[in-house]
């Protein structure tokens, strides 16, 4: 971890780069060529990689060598193999550290007429910001005092003639010598009238981080399985075991709970490799938490959501009174924190912090 001061560590090295900062590419070959990423190295041994071309999402991620999350059979592909119809969006998802979900569906495809504009409109699964390429990108590392801070900014637009006009501007963060980084998201209806916002963040964790005894670290006032599959699991939700051939996916809604200002912090943990990542979020931003396992070869993966809303489609959440509506002109902003959790003091620390 880079600790030094600034001129202390400038007499040492000879360009950033030798232990930390941002590197941008382009990849070449089959389905990814084309696709733009930004490399951030932290200088602490946590790097993770950008996608401006899907979202502002970010794909790959480490600590010290050890991969935290899970990238799916399709590979990092580029957005113009996007199709919205019936599942197919599951042909573009590529896991990573975070699938962002929204922002005018989150779940299942819905079809309807539009009440607001009275035309006919459909919406797939998950909908269309992970496969939105940011608008306005800056790419940007500098010095402020002490600190060496790098940054990535953008903005995804969700729009349609007679429809909705929707942006997302993400702002992520990320400093020299930390093993974190921070997502800020300002979510702005520019539509002359409100508009529904669903909005969910899809953080994948995979092998080696997960595998057999990793577990999840919550504090949830209630815990409500999905259906009458996640019932049987729910004894052991907060547990991981090893592959199964067949093992269904398992989704529970967590009501976690949160300090007196929305605060919340969750964790997974690998004991094993004394290492794990939290997310710290507010719940008065996101108030819903999912937890999706599914631990199936091939498909091993669980994944951390806060949200604002349940991911059942568009069409079930205006029936069960939980869209949120965002009002013409309006803003919603959203911040959340992805750390590393490394030896057993930390670990000690931050399941003593989340259960009390």
């Amino acid at each position: 971890m880079i600790t030094v001061k600034r001129a202390e560590l400038m007499k040492k090295i000879g360009d950033i780069s030798q232990v930390g900062g941002l590197r941008r590419y382009e990849m070449l070959d089959g389905r990814s060529k084309g696709v733009e990423a930004v490399e951030v190295k932290t200088g602490s041994g946590f790097s993770f990689t950008v996608l401006p071309g899907r979202g502002l999402d970010i794909a790959w991620g480490e600590h010290k060598g050890t991969n935290l999350t899970h990238i799916t059979k399709n590979g990092v592909i580029g957005h113009e193999y996007y199709d919205k119809e019936g599942l197919e969006w599951l042909r573009t998802f590529f896991g990573g550290i975070l699938t962002t979900c929204g922002l005018s569906n989150v779940g299942w495809p819905s079809a309807e007429k539009n009440e607001f504009f009275g035309f006919d409109q459909s919406f797939g699964l998950h909908d269309r910001l992970n496969v939105t390429p940011a608008e306005n990108l800056s790419v940007k590392q500098s010095w402020e005092k002490d600190k060496f801070k790098m940054n990535i900014s953008g903005a995804m637009k969700e729009t349609c003639f007679k429809g909705e006009n929707l942006t997302l501007a993400r702002e992520l963060t990320a400093v020299l010598g930390e093993n974190k980084f921070r997502i800020c998201d300002r979510v702005e209806n520019g539509t002359a009238i409100s508009m529904p916002i669903m909005l969910l963040y899809h953080f994948n964790f995979g092998y080696p981080l997960l595998d057999k005894g990793t577990k999840l670290i919550i504090n949830s006032e209630a815990i409500i399985p999905e259906d009458e599959t996640a019932k049987k699991g729910l004894k052991k939700y907060a547990d991981y075991g090893a592959l199964s051939r067949s093992y269904p996916d398992q989704v529970f809604h967590h009501n976690v709970n949160a300090a007196k200002a929305g605060a919340c912090k969750v964790a997974i943990i690998n004991q094993k490799l004394k290492l794990g990542v939290y997310i710290a979020y507010n719940k008065k931003q996101l108030p819903y938490f999912a937890q999706w396992k599914v631990l199936k070869g091939g498909d091993y993966i669980t994944g951390l959501e806060p949200a604002n809303c349940y991911a059942e489609g568009r069409i079930a959440a205006k029936k069960n009174n939980r869209l949120e509506m965002l009002g013409s002109g309006k803003v919603k902003e959203i911040d959340i924190e992805y750390g590393i959790i490394e030896g057993s003091a930390q670990i000690k620390k931050i399941i003593k912090e989340i259960k009390g």
